[in-house]
């Protein structure tokens, strides 16, 4: 179950990089992660490329549904995403501060 994320051209890889790492907790996620990083409880991980996210979903309960809807709303807070899903049907993720559109 995945969920990729295009992202608004004006954000940098690091600009991604840098606010991932302020958002996620763990020790791993502020010392040793490049551009992969840790969700809460391990449930979901999030791949940083250059351009997009992917995020791959362990468990696809409402909670990680949740935890996910957070990290994309203080990433792209009043900003446009894309938002494609593979593996699951569309959850609507009810983004409030975030403008998205299906693809």
């Amino acid at each position: 179950m995945k969920i990729n994320i295009t992202i608004p051209k004006k954000y940098t890889y690091f600009k991604l990089l840098r606010k991932t790492k302020n958002y996620m907790e763990g020790d791993y996620n502020k010392t040793k992660a490049v551009h992969i990083f840790e969700g809460k409880n391990k449930k979901y991980y999030s791949y940083i490329r250059q351009g997009n996210i992917q995020i791959e979903l362990v468990e696809n309960d409402p909670e990680t549904i949740n935890e996910i809807k957070k990290y994309l709303e203080y990433l792209f807070y009043r900003q446009y995403i894309g938002i494609k899903f593979e593996g699951m049907s569309n959850v609507q993720l009810g983004l409030e501060n975030v403008r998205c559109f299906y693809m």
